[in-house]
């Protein structure tokens, strides 16, 4: 996982051309186009993809909502976002991934959404699932379909301050704090984007909640 880069474009426009697929081959990682959504009055309620792919959508994203739950074919409950994704046993490794992907492609035209990661359960998907799980990609979590040449800087600028800010810094605080080699892979990809010039805050939430399970992770921005 996580070799040289081989999608360099090689026109201006190229890189609108390189999508997850790619990206997912590239990097021998799994990928799912989309995992599907059944929404009802007093939340979301989400199926397991092929019964093993659920996204890794956080408890916080900055706006108040309600907790989204993953079932099984079945109908059993899996488990939901609130307690950001503990039940997972390697998620340290499963956020690590995505730490090596930003690293990996910070100078390279990739741009690369948080929203929309997803994991691949890889135990025995039961009700209240605990056992381990890998990182997948979407058809959304590369977006350079939707980027114009002009707005390259922004939108990579954008998307790496979601990325720490947001994502990480209001959800995994906990398993940041509780994996030195996490941590010091997440300073070091934050020191990288401040050494390129890309690094800001990120926008600040509406809304952001903190429990025992979900707090939050403060990373400098110079």
């Amino acid at each position: 996982m996580f070799g040289k880069v081989i999608s360099k474009p090689t026109t201006e426009t190229d890189f609108r051309k390189i999508n997850a697929m790619r990206i997912a081959k590239e990097n021998n990682m799994a990928y799912i186009p989309k995992v599907a959504v059944w929404q009802k009055e007093e939340g979301e309620k989400y199926y397991a993809r092929k019964g093993e792919y659920i996204l890794l959508y956080p408890p916080n994203d900055g706006y108040q909502r309600e907790p989204m739950e993953w079932y099984s074919g079945n109908g059993e409950l899996i488990m939901d976002n609130q307690k950001a994704f503990k039940t997972i046993t390697n998620l340290s490794e499963v956020i690590l991934d995505m730490i090596c992907l930003y690293t990996k492609y910070i100078d390279e035209d990739i741009f690369i959404s948080p929203w929309s990661f997803a994991v691949k359960l890889e135990d025995e998907v039961c009700a209240k699932y605990v056992g381990k799980a890998t990182l997948a990609i979407t058809k959304m979590t590369i977006i350079n379909h939707k980027v114009k040449p002009t707005q390259k800087y922004e939108i990579k600028k954008q998307l790496v301050n979601e990325f720490l800010d947001q994502y990480i810094g209001w959800n995994f605080g906990v398993v940041i704090k509780n994996n030195p080699k996490l941590e010091q892979a997440l300073v070091a990809l934050n020191n990288l984007v401040i050494t390129k010039g890309l690094r800001e805050p990120a926008e600040p939430g509406v809304y952001i909640w903190e429990s025992d399970d979900v707090i939050a992770y403060k990373l400098p921005t110079n």
